[in-house]
């Protein structure tokens, strides 16, 4: 296969869709661990990788949206970061075969109910790249991080993850104020954060929103993966 960022310079590229609906639909309940399933139940999430592989996906994404230490103590598993990461990288390679990429979804350290505080940067980032560095050692063709509605705690994470041989996406920023304020205040904070080495900007917005903001913002947008682009 070529690499990633070859193959996604001449056509997009068809992502999976959402990992923890198909677990609840299959009757995971909600307060579970579902990073955990990773090394409890590698068939379930198997079966869900090869499902949209079947159906037409040439990117699948890492069962570890939550598998960060700060994340996973909260269900007793904080020392389970690598092994989870790790399982969920092999999980997905044993579908993607040589035929489908494999990206690590990285989620937020602090849920969108709670307050990042004062002090605590220097133990998300620590966390970050501890999960981060799981899935490069592993093997994953990128890291995407998803759903950040704090665009601090997404800096902090492109911060570690350009330390890592692996290259990143910023995908689905989402926000308690809508597409059209979310996806301003997302695109300065890249163009702010040239150090993050962002190659790849995915929207979490409505269509008609996303296309009524029109050519400018569709500028500034090439303008800072090519920037990401170059500083690899």
């Amino acid at each position: 296969m070529k690499p990633i960022l070859e193959r996604m310079r001449e056509s997009p590229l068809i992502f999976d869709g959402a990992m923890g609906t198909m677990l609840y639909e299959r009757g995971v309940f909600l307060n579970s661990c579902f990073d955990e399933l990773c090394l409890s139940n590698p068939k379930l999430v198997r079966q869900i990788h090869q499902e949209y592989a079947d159906a037409g996906a040439e990117v699948i994404e890492t069962n570890t949206f939550g598998a960060n230490r700060v994340a996973l103590r909260g269900y007793g598993l904080g020392d389970k970061v690598e092994a989870i990461n790790r399982a969920a990288v092999r999980i997905a390679r044993e579908v993607a075969g040589d035929s489908v990429y494999v990206a690590g979804a990285v989620g937020p350290c602090i849920r969108a109910d709670q307050i990042m505080q004062e002090g605590h940067a220097e133990e998300v980032e620590a966390a970050f790249a501890e999960q981060i560095g799981a899935l490069a050692d592993e093997g994953v063709d990128l890291v995407v991080l998803e759903t950040f509605t704090r665009l601090t705690e997404a800096r902090i994470a492109a911060q570690a993850a350009r330390r890592m041989p692996v290259t990143v996406a910023v995908d689905a920023m989402g926000g308690d104020h809508g597409p059209w304020v979310t996806l301003a205040a997302a695109l300065t904070f890249l163009e702010r954060t040239p150090d993050a080495r962002v190659i790849a900007v995915g929207l979490d917005a409505p269509l008609r929103a996303a296309l009524a903001l029109g050519l400018e913002i569709l500028d500034r947008l090439t303008a800072i993966i090519r920037q990401g682009d170059c500083s690899q």
